[in-house]
Order: C-alpha cells, then sequence, then structure tokens
C-alpha cells in the first residue's frame, strides 16, 4: 500500500506544483457530494431523484465492468505504473420495455458522478459530456479491468438510491486517498451490485505480494 500511495504522490507532484499535497490527500464533498449527466436530457444535471430511485426499481442489470484511464495529471506519461490512474463502474440494465440503459458511477476527487445514456460509449469514453482522455494523452481510450456478464436479474444498486445506502455512508462525505478513493468506491459498489468480492489488483502487488490500496 506504501509504495502505490508513494508513487502515485510523487506523479502528482510533478504536474501539481503550485498546490498543497495535502489537500490532495483528502478534501471533503460539498452538499449532498453527487452530480449527474444525462445524455438523453436536455439539461443532463437535471435530474429528480425519487423519479430516478423509483424507475430504476422496474431495472435489471445484465453486466457490470470496471474501468481505468490515466490520471489527468499524469495522462501524457507512457505508463501509470499500474497503480496511477482513475477507476469507475459501468453496467448494463434493461428496462421491462427491452430497451437496454447503460451507467456509470464514479468517486472524483471533489464529487461522486451518475451517468446514463443508452449509448455504451458515452459512459465508457466520457465524463459531463466530455471526452476522459485528452489530446495528450498516451492512452487513447479508456482499459478494461473486468467485464462480469452474469445473469443478475437484480435490480440496479445507486449510491443515491435507498439501496446504496451503505456505500453511500463511506464514501458521501468526501475523497481520502488513503481510506476513500476511486478504487474504494469501485470496489464496494461493485459488491454491492453483485455480491461478489473484488478487489483492483495492480500487476506491482501480483509480483510483490505487497497490498495496493490506493489509487
Amino acid at each position: 500500500m506504501l509504495a502505490s500511495i508513494l508513487i502515485t504522490l510523487t506523479m502528482l507532484m510533478l504536474k501539481e506544483r503550485g498546490k498543497d499535497i495535502i489537500d490532495l490527500m483528502s478534501i471533503k464533498f460539498k452538499g449532498n457530494g453527487s452530480d449527474f449527466h444525462f445524455y438523453t436530457k436536455e439539461d443532463p444535471a437535471a435530474v429528480h431523484l425519487d423519479s430516478l430511485c423509483k424507475n430504476m426499481e422496474t431495472h435489471r442489470t445484465s453486466e457490470v465492468s470496471v474501468w481505468k484511464t490515466a490520471l489527468d495529471a499524469t495522462e501524457s506519461f507512457p505508463t501509470d505504473l499500474d497503480v496511477a490512474y482513475h477507476a469507475y463502474i459501468v453496467y448494463e440494465t434493461e428496462d421491462p420495455m427491452g430497451v437496454k440503459h447503460y451507467w456509470s458511477q464514479e468517486k472524483q476527487i471533489d464529487r461522486i458522478v451518475l451517468q446514463h445514456s443508452i449509448n455504451k460509449e458515452d459512459v465508457v469514453n466520457k465524463v459531463n459530456g466530455k471526452n476522459r482522455l485528452g489530446e495528450t494523452a498516451w492512452k487513447t481510450e479508456p482499459e478494461l479491468i473486468l467485464r462480469d456478464r452474469s445473469e443478475f436479474g437484480a435490480m440496479p444498486q445507486y449510491l443515491v438510491c435507498p439501496n446504496g445506502r451503505s456505500v453511500a455512508e463511506k464514501h458521501s462525505a468526501g475523497y481520502n486517498l488513503f481510506t476513500s478513493n476511486c478504487r474504494h468506491f469501485v470496489q464496494d459498489m461493485y459488491t454491492l451490485m453483485t455480491g461478489k468480492e473484488f478487489r483492483i489488483t495492480s500487476r506491482i502487488e501480483s509480483a510483490t505480494g505487497y497490498s495496493i490500496k490506493s489509487g
């Protein structure tokens, strides 16, 4: 874990010299810490939570996947050393009419974002309507870490809905590099949605046996 944290902090400091690095370790969210981007709405951020949660009770999950992209501060580097990257979760649901929907949930340094589209590429390749990777990024597309196509048949779990309260209590207060970062969030959401334990394991951890829990 220490090795991962040191590598991540070193890469961030190379890009964020003007900021207090302590501020990058622990940040409190403003308000409820949630943000929305629905690609099918005229106003992507205008979401009625009660209606969303009630509507999602009619959906069933058919696929869950975990993806990663380079951190904004380090995306121009030729490697993330398999530790300095952003992770997020994407899932496919089907409504009663048989229409497929695609969602992403992720923890950023200042908020938690929920996205929706009927096109998978929107939530995989974009965040808040913008490409996840910039023009100077070494890798041009997000990388798939895990795909689970089990026939869950279960109702989707959302941090902002009552069925996601257990994860919300842990992650809604803010971002902490050591205890509540993007990977911790993805791991907890994956377990909540599938009932399966999951931990993102890096090549460094596999080779050395050291536990890496930050990201």
